[in-house]
């Protein structure tokens, strides 16, 4: 019997001693969190973070084009050295971020990467494309070899520019029993303000009474007075932003659009296909007094204060060369992609000379009035 019972204390004290042995044994891969936050480069979003530039130790992220933000760390792994290579996982918020170009939302994103034992890694993300402002919970997962190894979650806040960008997604059960995503319906967002001469943002007057927005159309021109009533009319506040409803504004402007006649070609411009039908859409302030005071409007970018003409095409169509506007030159080089309303940018190169472009969206926008008071 005592040798039963110490055969059975000797298989305890190997099996208490395997344990603890399997519980001292480190994972294959181990790194140390260093630093969350914003960072300043133009590099990769993935790798080594040497070229990387902290500006601030925050989990609170504006969703302003261009802010980049996410995580350094180090491997420190003292079984395994040399090259490392990890996945960064990214879980959005349940709306998603959605692509336009393919309509498809996605909560989840991976990407793979590498990084040296002893170096500071970096993973994070760049605000490029407007579609990529979702406000909410931004969680970042770096794993390696199998095992997650570091998560940071980020506060994603709502901006201007966010609203301006937003086509919020919604999930519903397809048949297949998948979530299928949705868009909703496409807004573009402007603030409206009042502007001095330099077109410098400014105090707004004190108006007593409601004031809107309108957009007359000026059909199969870029320039020129508009030649009809409102196709939409829209109550605003000064330094409130409000959203025009594209596709309710497609849809009143379609009936009205008609080809060129001839008037670009004689300033030296072409358009082609030369059938696209096209309006630009006037912009004006209207103060709903007894007797009712019009006020010019303009559309702006906040930070660059470049002009911006707002304008209906029903085709993909391309618009070249240079005409003389007055005492000023304009370059175009436009590439509309598809039907629809599209901003044009006024961009100046030099006293004179003006290059028209498409609008790439990533400027907060202002409607904006100088002459009320």
């Amino acid at each position: 019997m005592a040798e039963v019972a110490l055969s059975v204390y000797r298989f305890v004290l190997v099996l208490f001693v395997s344990l603890l042995s399997s519980c001292a044994t480190p994972p294959t891969t181990m790194a140390s969190h260093l630093s969350a936050g914003t960072y300043d480069d133009e590099s990769e979003t993935t790798g080594e973070s040497s070229n990387w530039r902290l500006i601030s130790r925050t989990n609170q992220i504006p969703a302003i084009f261009g802010t980049q933000f996410g995580i350094t760390w180090t491997f420190d792994s003292p079984a395994k050295q040399g090259r490392h290579r990890f996945k960064t996982v990214w879980e959005f918020p349940d709306v998603g971020i959605a692509n336009p170009t393919t309509g498809k939302a996605v909560r989840r994103l991976e990407f793979d990467g590498g990084c040296n034992s002893g170096a500071e890694c970096f993973a994070g993300w760049k605000f490029t494309d407007p579609w990529e402002l979702v406000p909410g919970r931004w969680t970042l997962e770096i794993w390696a070899d199998g095992a997650r190894l570091l998560r940071q979650h980020f506060d994603v806040l709502e901006t201007v520019q966010s609203r301006a960008a937003s086509r919020p997604v919604s999930f519903k059960s397809g048949s297949t029993g998948r979530s299928e995503a949705t868009l909703s319906p496409r807004e573009m967002t402007f603030t409206a303000a009042k502007i001095n001469a330099s077109r410098q943002v400014i105090e707004p007057p004190v108006l007593s009474a409601p004031v809107s927005v309108r957009l007359p159309l000026i059909p199969g021109e870029l320039y020129g007075r508009p030649t009809g009533g409102p196709v939409l009319t829209i109550p605003v506040s000064f330094g409130s932003p409000f959203a025009l409803r594209l596709d309710d504004l497609e849809a009143k402007t379609k009936p009205h659009v008609v080809a060129n006649s001839g008037t670009m070609r004689d300033k030296g411009l072409t358009i082609e296909p030369m059938e696209t039908q096209f309006a630009r859409f006037g912009t004006f302030f209207v103060v709903e007094m007894k007797e009712r005071k019009f006020g010019d409007g303009a559309i702006q970018g906040a930070r660059t204060s470049d002009p911006l003409m707002l304008v209906y095409f029903d085709r993909p169509c391309t618009i070249k060369g240079r005409s003389q506007e007055g005492e000023e030159e304009s370059e175009y080089a436009v590439d509309i992609p598809n039907e629809g309303v599209h901003l044009l940018r006024v961009k100046m190169v030099s006293p004179g000379l003006r290059d028209i472009v498409l609008d790439d969206g990533k400027e907060e926008l202002l409607f904006v009035n100088s002459d009320l008071h």
